[in-house]
């Protein structure tokens, strides 16, 4: 792809040789066309399968409509090598820049908004253009003729794209580090594969949360850890598909730097009645038609309703409800959908202010596979997560399967045997610690 003028056609024709597995050969190649093929992407939503035009769509949005930003990136800084960071928007999502200037060694020089690249924004020739829109319409009549991983195949028109201007990017900036912020997209290990084939070192930075549930197939040279199960699931579930030179350990993003750890980590929980259950609103994404990660969370956290109707109940808890972003954008419909489902008292969390910021005033927290279950965690505070027991998680003598639960007896038994109890011996009994001290002890 070093000719500039042809970097579109290369691109889609490098995307198709990878989705048609024509010289796919070597394990990390066949790694990122794993992703690339068969994992959902939250880029379209869950009518895409059925959807006989979504390639037709994508032709029409990222291959004619013309961007009204000049540009998809800003420059931070000139100086030393070249640092590219790489998020969904670079006008939205400035809390990430934050985040990797902080704990990078290198500054970031560059940062790109993928979601804002389009096809205006890549050098080419008419004709290379023209050969560019063939490939497009050749997928949207296959998206159009068959159905098997259909929203896979219509994002390889935007994803060769976006293949181009990165690569086109890098090449003129001399570009020596990209950190990707959203791994777990389906083509991050195309552009992985073939950004460190050009001497570019890739650094991916997952979410804190397990790397099953979106990264668990991933190619890269430094590999961001934010929590100690992370670590646990690279050791022991996925050696083989998560390949990586050099591993870093940062704090959590979502987390941000005004949230202390437990202060009360070693002394008596002045508030011990309280509990709080954050929600994932997988029933409102479901509702709303957004992409499924296919955990069924949903029925979980349905689940985890009635489990509260009878703990609340029977220790005198006082619960409180931390809404989803998406829940809070849908507020109405949220109430309702409570209120539908709890017989028990209960009042709602500051909708103003993010979960993490008031940890400290509930003596429990409880959730489904949420973010917000292990930033607790990390900071420290008394913890249960509500999941069924399954093959893929919790690893099995993990820290964190000790404190799975899904029966109302279990539950009740750890509320009962911790009630009085501090954190730290909470943590230590549950052989969770290092949470708590991670990533400064590992």
């Amino acid at each position: 792809m070093e000719n500039p003028i042809a970097v579109l056609l290369k691109s889609i024709v490098y995307l198709l040789r990878y989705a048609l597995n024509i010289g796919v050969e070597n394990p990390l190649q066949q790694c990122a066309r794993h992703n690339l093929l068969y994992n959902m992407s939250y880029r379209l939503d869950a009518t895409a399968n059925n959807d006989r035009w979504i390639g037709f769509r994508e032709w029409y949005r990222h291959g004619w409509k013309k961007s009204k930003l000049k540009s998809p990136l800003s420059i931070e800084s000139n100086l030393g090598e070249g640092h590219l960071l790489m998020t969904w928007n670079h006008l939205k999502d400035r809390a990430a820049l934050t985040y990797v200037q902080d704990h990078s060694s290198q500054n970031v020089s560059h940062f790109l908004g993928k979601d804002c690249i389009e096809i205006q924004h890549s050098q080419t020739s008419f004709f290379n253009r023209l050969l560019w829109h063939v490939g497009a319409l050749l997928i949207s009549l296959r998206c159009f003729c068959i159905k098997s991983q259909r929203p896979n195949w219509s994002l390889i028109i935007r994803e060769s794209i976006e293949l181009a201007f990165i690569a086109e990017y890098c090449q003129e900036e001399n570009i020596r580090l990209i950190s990707f912020f959203h791994p777990y997209e389906i083509d991050s290990n195309v552009i992985a594969h073939f950004l460190m084939s050009k001497g570019v070192v890739v650094q991916f930075i997952p979410s804190i949360i397990p790397l099953y549930v979106h990264n668990h197939h991933l190619i890269c040279d430094q590999l961001v850890i934010t929590t100690p199960y992370q670590l646990d699931e690279i050791k022991h579930q996925f050696s083989s598909s998560i390949f990586y030179k050099h591993l870093v350990y940062w704090s959590a993003e979502s987390i941000g730097r005004n949230i202390q750890k437990n202060k009360n980590w070693s002394s008596q929980c002045h508030n011990p009645k309280t509990i709080a259950f954050y929600s994932h609103g997988q029933w409102l994404r479901n509702e709303l038609q957004r992409a499924d990660n296919g955990l069924n969370l949903e029925q979980t956290e349905n689940e985890l309703l009635l489990v509260l109707n009878l703990v609340v109940q029977k220790f005198d808890l006082a619960l409180t409800i931390f809404l989803h972003p998406l829940e809070k954008k849908n507020l109405a419909r949220a109430e309702q959908h409570y209120h539908e489902r709890l017989n028990i008292p209960f009042q709602w969390a500051n909708i103003e202010e993010r979960s993490a910021q008031s940890f400290h005033a509930f003596h429990w927290g409880i959730g489904a596979m949420s973010s917000v279950v292990f930033e607790r965690l990390l900071m420290g505070h008394k913890t249960i997560l509500f999941q069924h027991p399954g093959f893929i998680f919790p690893i099995k003598n993990s820290g964190i399967q000790n404190i799975c639960l899904f029966q109302e007896a279990d539950i009740s038994a750890c509320l009962e045997a911790y009630e009085k109890t501090t954190a730290e011996q909470f943590f230590k009994e549950k052989n969770i610690a290092s949470y708590y001290h991670f990533p400064d002890f590992r």
